[in-house]
């Protein structure tokens, strides 16, 4: 079974689109795991939800975008975040988007792909993605633009059950 928790992360102007995170979240709920390019199909495949594009010759870009709203996957290893934001803001500097929506993996997530095929289980979480660090970087560059931000946060149960059993032993 599948959680998506969310957090509004920053006010700017008041402009995400509520219709559109819901819509997403109920989507990515259906999902059973959350490998980028699922969660990519999954987004990109909704009614007018369009898919992005580099940035010149950089591989920065946002996901995918609806209206003035940019969507952002944040699955994989940490550089994505930095890669992403970049792009969500290059794009809110040029007008066009106003707000960003933020899909990325929870802590207990990020550990468990990283040691679900393991053996032996390690402490960390590989350099993965998660909703901790997607939080931090946006505390760290929030002088650079009012945007609202809004994230969904992908969850299995498993890997929660399986972080915790570990930290238990």
């Amino acid at each position: 079974m599948v959680n998506v928790h969310e957090q509004a992360y920053k006010s700017g102007s008041g402009q995400i689109n509520l219709e559109l995170v819901n819509q997403i979240k109920r989507k990515i709920s259906n999902l059973q795991e959350s490998p980028n390019r699922d969660v990519f199909k999954t987004v990109v495949s909704m009614d007018g939800v369009l898919k992005s594009k580099y940035i010149g010759n950089s591989k920065a870009k946002i996901d995918a975008y609806a209206g003035k709203t940019g969507i952002l996957v944040l699955i994989g290893t940490n550089d994505i975040i930095y890669k992403r934001l970049l792009s969500a803001y290059h794009h809110y500097k040029m007008g066009k988007i106003n707000s960003i929506i933020i899909i990325c993996d929870s802590y207990h997530e990020a550990w468990w792909k990283e040691n679900e095929n393991k053996e032996i289980k390690k402490k960390g979480h590989g350099n993965r993605a998660h909703s901790q660090n997607v939080s931090a970087i946006l505390s760290s560059i929030n002088d650079w633009y009012d945007m609202d931000s809004h994230i969904l946060i992908f969850e299995r149960k498993i890997s929660r059950r399986r972080h915790e059993e570990y930290l238990m032993n």
